[in-house]
This record gives C-alpha cells, structure tokens and sequence, in this order.
C-alpha cells in the first residue's frame, strides 16, 4: 500500500511516499480502505516535534509511528474472528489519535474498541472525515452552553473553531470569535455576531465578558483570560505551548476570582459523540466546510498550509486509489 512516512522530525520535506506492507488485522482489529483523511493542527505538531508534549507522546528523538494522521472515513475490508461491532463493506469514520493512528495511509488497522462509526448516508467520506478530532473538542467544550450565553471562540477560524461557533449559536448564545482578517467572515457566516482580528483588535478593549472562552490554540494568557470572563465563567484551554497549558492548570487550581475557572479540555472521544456530529452534519444543522482536497502525494503541501495557518476551512486527503 501507498503510504506518506516520516523517519524524523522536520517540516514537510521529511515526508516521503512510500510502499509499506498492507496491515493484517488480528482477532480484535479492523482494516480499512482508507477514502479520505482529514489534517488538523495535531498532524503538524507531530511531523515538527513541537510543542514538547508531541514528543512526550510520540518518541524524544525520533517519532514511534512513521505515518502521521488520525481522522479518517472509509470502508471496512476485512476484519478479525472475534469482531462484532463492524462486518466488511460498512463505511465507518473516526479518530485513531490514542489507536494507532497513521491514517496518512490506503489502508488502516485499529481495534475494535476505537471511537469508529458508521458514516451517514448523506455525508460523504471526505466530509465525515473532517468531524471527528476537531468536532469532538468542540463539542464537548461547548457542553452547558446555552440561550443567551456569551460565548468566545479563540481561533474561531480554525478546524475547531469553526464547528464550536456553529454548536454554540445552535444553542442560543451569543457568539463572538477571533482569528485573522482574512476568517473574520467565515466566520460571521457560521454564527458569529461579532468577529475580532486579533492582529489589530484588542478585545479587552471592547469592555466584553464572556461566561465561556474556549481557546484551542492557548491564544491568551491566563491573566486576559481572567480579564475577560464575567463572573462564574469559564476558560478552556486546549492545544498551544506546554508552558501555556501549564500556567492554565496551575493559576486556575489556585485561583478563582469571582468564581471564574481556568482549566484544560481534556477530550475523551467516543462514538456517542461521533453519532451526533454525524447527524447534525448529515441534517445540515453542522455545515463543514472543506477547503479544499488534495492526493495523498500532495500532504506535504497541504501540512505546509496548516502550519502557517493559511487554511480558511477544512483540509482533506481524498485516496482514490489503491495498492497492497
């Protein structure tokens, strides 16, 4: 099979399209023929060993899995003796960050008991693709939210953001996002009442509070965090610098001003989860916007485009072909 592999870390010239072995899978585990494969800020992160906590996660020296990529949707071609929840020819999507990964590939391995669902009818392989990672975080930083809230998205106009500003406004909040100029209509055209260039707005300035922030990019410091949330909100933190994340952690255990809480979203991806993305999606209520698609050769290309955060909707590898 067709697969894009990396032996070290660095920027998109260490990619390298390779033919690897097809995955066999054992008693428990689920190949798939691998359709379309959505990049995200964590594709990134891991191709360039930065911040420290991809390589915590993913080898010190050099990276332990040699294919990047975690969201994916595509078709179920054999599976193992014990397996129950599939059976060949469903047409599944999913999130294989903590199993495995490597969908960056023709074809991909997982177990069972990974957060694996089935694609609805109404959706293509390429658009289920985009929900799971970036889906996920916001739909679970956007739990509780509710009519009339005010709610900030920091880095409104990245795969995250995009989705949370859509959830958001679904349920009746009042939802302000910021990123660069060249997003502040997109995102506008998703449900945000205000936009903010964060470049040359300071939204501190605006005398705004906020019941929610959620910020997957560690876009503002603890402190204008603070300065921001009316009383009894919250902040959450998900991606950005280990020092970023560990200042959130830390301030907000000791420090509740008014009763405003920081912390850190820990994401638990599950199929529950996935299904109702899946059919706000397929109902229309959750538009996803791609971008554009690009072949499997062209990933360095498009991680090029995620690293400098150029991306004004959603990447996606459409695999077409096949090899073993």
């Amino acid at each position: 099979m067709k697969a894009m592999v990396y032996e070290r870390y660095g920027g998109p010239e260490v990619l390298d399209l390779r033919d690897l072995p097809r995955p066999t899978p054992g008693g428990t585990d689920v190949l798939v023929r691998v359709r379309a494969a959505s990049l995200n800020r964590s594709d990134w992160e891991n191709l360039v060993g930065r911040p420290a906590y991809a390589r915590l996660a993913g080898g010190l020296r050099r990276p332990r899995r040699k294919v990047l990529g975690s969201d994916f949707a595509g078709e179920v071609v054999a599976i193992g003796s014990a397996v129950t929840r599939f059976a060949v020819g469903n047409r599944v999507f999913g999130d294989l960050m903590f199993h495995g990964a490597s969908t960056f590939a023709e074809y991909v391995c997982f177990p069972e008991s990974a957060p694996v669902t089935a694609v609805p009818t109404e959706l293509s392989f390429a658009q289920a693709a985009t929900l799971p990672q970036a889906g996920i975080i916001a739909f679970q930083g956007m739990k509780g939210v509710s009519t009339g809230m005010k709610v900030l998205v920091v880095g409104g106009g990245g795969a995250t953001g995009l989705f949370a500003i859509q959830l958001a406004s679904a349920a009746g909040a009042i939802v302000t996002a910021t990123d660069s100029a060249a997003k502040l209509e997109k995102m506008r055209s998703l449900g945000a009442a205000s936009a903010f260039d964060y470049r040359t707005s300071e939204l501190s300035d605006s005398g705004q509070k906020f019941d929610l922030i959620l910020d997957p990019i560690a876009g503002l410091s603890p402190t204008t965090a603070l300065q921001l949330l009316d009383k009894g909100g919250r902040y959450l933190v998900v991606g950005g610098s280990t020092r970023s994340l560990l200042a959130t952690f830390l301030l907000g255990l000791v420090y509740r001003p008014g009763g405003k809480r920081l912390g850190v979203l820990v994401v638990q991806p599950g199929t529950e989860a996935l299904n109702q993305l899946a059919q706000l999606a397929a109902s229309g209520q959750l538009r996803v916007g791609i971008e554009r698609e690009f072949p499997l050769e062209d990933l360095p290309v498009a991680l090029r485009r995620i690293g400098d955060e150029h991306a004004l909707g959603r990447l996606v590898l459409s695999i077409d072909g096949a090899s073993d």
